[in-house]
């Protein structure tokens, strides 16, 4: 929780206490502080994950006051059904919107957006959201946490996309400026759709949601957008913990297998087309085959995974989110997520190769070595896992040279 002092520092003012949250962008790490305003939503309900909400954001300026930005929905002829009650809106879809590592928020500027709360589109405006009421406003100041985190070379003065007609986008000045000061926005819910709470969701709502995630991880991912991806893949995961519990036996509903799968082999496919690896390079994401396996709970006939495929899925959710670590330069982390791979699922070969990855680059060579010997347990003559041994040969050559030297040194 921040205080009033801190908010001031960060460039706002304040008068009541703000909260303060790091999110992920595709461009890296932002530091959001929030402070509600004077404008007060109507009723106690807030969105809740699977909400529609209509949400529009602007750019406060530093001479304005809060609310002549930008006029309100009654003013500029928008719809205003629901503005103070959390009833449907028109529209049944969120609008579709890019991601880009050249904008911080993902969502265009001073127009009208639907978001689905829990689709990951702007983690800086779902987390707003979360608290707000139907009716209420509140400010942002988002500072990048790093230099790495703000926009890159070549963005300008470029920031937050707005829509001109489909297929149109253009850069709206004011939320990816290269600026060592905060950015100040204003986001306005005006209504909501219902949504449930994790533990409002049945077994089969809760799987769904973890293979859009999935899904929407390996999209976002062949997209370049990593952060998404990572994002994504994170989501997942900690809505599948709530699923250990509800598992149970049952008979299968849907078709073992289908799908193509990425890689140099396809015989390492199990039931439900979920990869567990084909070794290759490890470039390419799991999960993304045909069917599923899963099964039909006796006493609520909903689907929910097979035992089997508990742990293969949520190892690939896992391996997938190793890769993107490793891309994006967290060694670290992407060694824990393909170790917890590699628990859950002893023959996902990509797991393994990914964890030689890690532990190479975090300088545990020894443990790199034995990941890439199970790469090739797993499939045999395996080129990148081959090569990556040959190359961990001349990294521990230049480390026991350097160590040489050191002692040599010593003892001189």
């Amino acid at each position: 929780m921040k205080t009033i002092c801190d908010w001031e520092a960060e460039g706002g003012e304040c008068s009541t206490d703000v909260t303060s949250w790091v999110s992920a962008c595709p461009g890296g790490f932002w530091k959001v502080l929030k402070k509600r305003t004077s404008e007060r939503g109507a009723g106690d309900q807030t969105p809740k994950m699977g909400s529609l909400c209509r949400v529009r954001v602007w750019e406060k300026a530093e001479e304005s006051t809060l609310g002549q930005s930008l006029p309100r929905a009654e003013a500029d002829g928008e719809p205003t059904d629901g503005v103070h009650s959390h009833v449907s809106t028109p529209a049944t879809q969120a609008t579709p919107l890019p991601r880009s590592p050249a904008t911080v928020l993902q969502v265009p500027l001073d127009t009208w957006v639907l978001l689905r709360l829990g689709e990951g589109q702007c983690d800086v405006i779902e987390g707003c959201l979360e608290g707000m009421k139907a009716g209420e406003m509140c400010e942002l100041l988002v500072s990048a946490l790093n230099a790495d985190s703000r926009p890159g070379p070549g963005t300008g003065q470029a920031s937050s996309m707005c829509a001109q007609g489909e297929g149109n986008v253009e850069q709206h000045p004011g939320a990816g400026r290269l600026s060592a000061n905060p950015l100040h926005f204003v986001v306005e819910l005006e209504s909501f759709t219902s949504g449930q709470e994790c533990w409002e969701m049945s077994a089969s709502e809760k799987w769904e949601w973890v293979k859009e995630h999935r899904e929407r991880g390996g999209r976002r991912f062949r997209e370049g957008d990593l952060w998404g991806a990572a994002d994504c893949y994170s989501r997942a995961l900690r809505l599948f913990i709530t699923l250990k519990g509800e598992k149970s036996g049952g008979e299968m509903d849907g078709k073992k297998g289908g799908g193509e799968v990425e890689g140099e082999e396809k015989k390492n496919v199990p039931e439900g087309g979920v990869e567990r690896g084909s070794g290759g390079d490890g470039e390419s994401v799991e999960g993304q085959g045909g069917g599923e396996g899963v099964q039909r709970d006796p006493a609520t006939q909903e689907k929910i995974p097979l035992d089997d495929e508990y742990s293969v899925v949520r190892a690939g959710l896992h391996s997938n989110l190793a890769l993107c670590q490793l891309k994006l330069g967290e060694p670290a982390r992407a060694q824990r997520s393909s170790s917890r791979a590699t628990e859950l699922d002893p023959a996902g070969t990509k797991a393994w190769y990914r964890l030689g990855q890690a532990c190479s680059q975090v300088g545990e060579l020894g443990m790199a070595r034995t990941a890439f010997r199970k790469v090739l347990e797993l499939q045999p003559g395996s080129p990148s896992a081959l090569k990556a041994l040959r190359e961990m040969g001349v990294q521990e050559k230049e480390q026991d040279t350097k160590l040489g030297h050191r002692l040599s040194k010593m003892f001189s």
